[in-house]
């Protein structure tokens, strides 16, 4: 379908990931950063009848682990799982602009519960048994597996929420050639696009569901490769995809914001003065 203009100049992809849902300190930075596009939110876009809040073109991708190390997969039970993801839902119904119109996506961790096997990918999604709270609240919620891709504004984003620069490293045969690239997130971002694959490794790392194997595939060359990881934040445009880390939001306050009409991401901060 065609994209509009409005829909190409007010849209913004904004991501985020390790989102710890059991630190006060995370909530409560979640809870600046939404308060401030909650006000941009709800600017009107339009006139007369084609008026609507500019939220309604705001993606927010809010990729895991939704729970900091000391919570990790296994230590937690259930109903303090379904607790987090509860507190989350308390706190995006204090901002109704952005719960009624914004689009909501949730992207596993690989410590975060899920109804398949943990260390089989593609990994799938959070379990409704703990979003269903967030449904109640937020209008347009989309909880996938991890790969996810998304078709926005006309341009193919795939997300993975992966520690793939630590096992990449752990592979590695050859050292890479730091006089091409003096930064390993370049080394990493080329490999992937070049295996055409997001995650080629061996199965001693993360086995792969083979049925389907075609959801890892980077073939044709998406517009937009988002890896997720809790290593610095990254910017690499590479052949005609433009390939980013946000941050750690929980450790660093970091989070990345793409927007389609100018094929740019802009990382954010918390911290910048």
């Amino acid at each position: 379908a065609q994209v509009s203009q409005t829909a190409l100049e007010q849209s913004m992809l904004i991501v985020l990931s390790d989102l710890w849902l059991d630190r006060p300190s995370t909530l409560k930075q979640l809870e600046e950063l939404l308060s401030g596009y909650e006000m941009v939110g709800n600017e009107t876009v339009g006139s007369a009848r084609k008026a609507q809040p500019a939220a309604t073109f705001f993606t927010f991708v809010l990729c895991g682990n939704f729970s900091s190390p000391a919570k990790a997969r296994g230590t937690m039970t259930r109903s303090e799982t379904a607790a987090q993801f509860e507190t989350l839902a308390q706190l995006l119904a204090k901002f109704p602009t952005l719960a009624y119109n914004a689009n909501f996506v949730l992207v596993p961790g690989p410590d975060d519960p899920s109804l398949g096997a943990a260390d089989v990918l593609p990994r799938a999604p959070v379990p409704k048994l703990f979003t269903n709270a967030i449904a109640k609240v937020v209008r347009n919620l989309h909880s996938t597996s991890s790969p996810a891709r998304l078709k926005f504004c006309g341009q193919e984003v795939v997300i993975l929420r992966e520690e793939l620069l630590a096992q990449m490293r752990r592979c590695t045969v050859l050292e890479p050639n730091y006089e091409v690239y003096p930064e390993l997130a370049n080394h990493l971002v080329e490999t992937l696009l070049c295996q055409a694959h997001v995650y080629p490794l061996p199965v001693t790392e993360a086995a792969v569901y083979w049925r389907v194997d075609p959801a890892m595939w980077l073939h044709p060359a998406p517009d937009v490769l988002v890896v997720a990881e809790r290593s610095s934040q990254f910017l690499i445009p590479f052949n005609g995809t433009l390939a980013f880390n946000p941050g750690s939001f929980a450790g660093e306050s970091n989070w990345m914001v793409y927007r389609p009409l100018e094929r740019k991401a802009e990382p954010s901060s918390l911290n910048e003065e």
